[in-house]
């Protein structure tokens, strides 16, 4: 129960930082047409190097969540075998009833 708590409490506070920056990029003024010259250069992001590291940090993340879900569910099947095949079968049954 804790990992899915902190899995939920990380996914919010990705979705609430991703509003923000989506925020951040509709408050920045749009080039406006006319004489290039006096128009001021749209600045870069301060770092955008950080921000790499942060989505290439986040996609590690993510991957290794992946990757432990996928062994937890591994030990489970090996653990009850027979109610892997059952839950199989109800399933198979179930789409081949919903589908008629």
């Amino acid at each position: 129960m804790t990992k899915q708590n902190t899995l939920g409490t990380r996914l919010s506070d990705l979705q609430s930082e991703a509003k923000d920056l989506i925020a951040q990029r509709h408050r920045r003024p749009a080039k406006k047409k006319g004489n290039p010259k006096s128009t001021k250069p749209v600045s870069e992001p301060a770092e955008p190097d950080s921000l790499h590291l942060q989505l290439e940090e986040m996609a590690h993340a993510f991957e290794t969540r992946v990757e432990d879900f996928a062994n937890e569910a591994k030990d489970g099947f090996r653990e009850h075998p027979i109610l892997t095949v059952a839950a199989a079968f109800a399933i198979g049954i179930l789409i081949g009833r919903l589908s008629k």
